[in-house]
């Protein structure tokens, strides 16, 4: 156990925290990070009330990552005069939203990989080694079956001279 933080993103810890699937807080943490990062101010009117401003744009948006970016352009899209109530956030339609969280998802898991905290379970060689596997395998069966069709094939006596209608 430790109390130092490391730097990566909340989307990432999310990720690697939820068995390499990000759940919809992945979202939450990423606009909460923006914010303190000041890329848009979050402003609380009461209790239960925020509004986002993004009267502060980012001088480089080259150092915000895709899924940043997206959350980034979403608020864009919501707000309306410089500021969104944190209410009218929402993804929309199903389909609208399913397609934006799996852009997100899937930039959020590139950027895992990127950071070297998550790598695909299968490399080249292993692969490569299974197809072989696999080959050999297969051709063991084929040689095998040919074998065994041609020895069963052959008889000394024909099929006739086993008859007998007695039996």
């Amino acid at each position: 156990p430790t109390n130092d933080l490391r730097d990566e993103p909340p989307a990432v810890v999310n990720l690697l925290a939820n068995r390499w699937k990000p759940t919809r807080i992945a979202m939450a943490a990423t606009m909460l990070d923006l914010a303190a990062r000041k890329v848009f101010d979050i402003q609380q009117l009461d209790r239960e009330h925020f509004v986002i401003h993004l009267e502060r744009v980012p001088a480089d948006e080259s150092t915000l990552t895709s899924y940043e970016r997206q959350v980034l352009d979403f608020v864009r899209a919501r707000a309306t005069g410089g500021s969104a109530p944190v209410e009218a956030l929402t993804l929309g339609e199903e389909a609208e939203a399913e397609a934006w969280w799996k852009r997100f998802a899937e930039a959020v898991g590139k950027d895992a990989t990127r950071l070297g905290l998550a790598r695909n379970r299968w490399s080249p060689s292993d692969w490569a080694g299974l197809g072989g596997l696999l080959a050999v395998t297969l051709g063991a069966l084929g040689l095998a079956l040919a074998l065994a069709h041609v020895g069963g094939g052959k008889s000394t006596s024909s099929s006739s001279d086993n008859f007998n209608p007695l039996y």
